[in-house]
């Protein structure tokens, strides 16, 4: 006998009264009969609300002698897991944009009677304790390989972010005084800010707070793709 037996495929392997568009979720039972939609009063309906098309097949590829998942999201974003962690990551994702620019894959789920964000990083590695984060060491949140998820307090999160990014001159932190004819820079680090000097180029401003960031944050540090 076939897993399902109410979806009119023959070749459905879907588990009963779990989602057809293949996220993993389990569907609620229809309180009515509506034939249009395939709903049996008492038995579970097809689709979570919202859930409506089936999730592309995940595609495998092989980079640096380690297998990977591709995982498709919303905005035309594309989740990265290793193929090993795929049997976590059964979900429904999103993506969701960010603060600083990016992306990270979520999905929502049914917590104690409330509707609670989860990453897909949070799949993988397990949720945090209270006072840290998962954090993506190069910064992209759709790369959710092992390698690049570590676990640390609030202060080694903020110092890995791009919040400042590069400015018209190339570099992070540094700006050119008319007053002084002169590249400034500096760095904040714990709330405190850190003027690192005047310089003739843009090229030593930055080398500058390059310098100043290696010090300041040590592993923290945002690493130049």
């Amino acid at each position: 006998m076939k897993l399902c037996d109410y979806c009119d495929d023959p070749d459905c392997k879907i588990p009963y009264g779990t989602c057809h568009c293949t996220c993993g979720g389990e569907t609620k039972i229809a309180p009515r009969t509506a034939r249009r939609d395939k709903r049996v009063r008492g038995r579970p309906v097809l689709f979570i609300n919202g859930h409506v098309t089936v999730k592309p097949r995940p595609k495998s590829l092989l980079v640096d002698d380690a297998a990977i998942v591709l995982i498709p999201l919303t905005q035309g974003q594309v989740a990265t897991i290793d193929a090993s962690k795929l049997i976590q990551c059964p979900y429904r994702y999103f993506a969701l944009a960010t603060k600083q620019g990016g992306f990270k894959a979520c999905r929502w789920s049914r917590v104690d009677g409330k509707n609670m964000l989860i990453q897909m990083s949070h799949d993988i590695v397990g949720r945090p304790p209270k006072g840290k984060v998962v954090d993506h060491i190069d910064g992209d949140g759709l790369n959710n390989r092992e390698a690049n998820l570590r676990t640390i307090g609030f202060f080694g999160n903020n110092q890995n972010r791009n919040t400042d990014g590069l400015n018209k001159y190339g570099y992070t932190g540094i700006w050119f005084s008319k007053s002084r004819n002169k590249y400034c820079a500096s760095i904040t680090a714990n709330g405190k800010r850190h003027i690192l000097g005047r310089f003739d180029t843009a090229e030593k401003s930055g080398q500058a707070y390059e310098e100043a960031s290696e010090r300041l944050f040590g592993e923290y540090k945002r690493r130049k793709k």
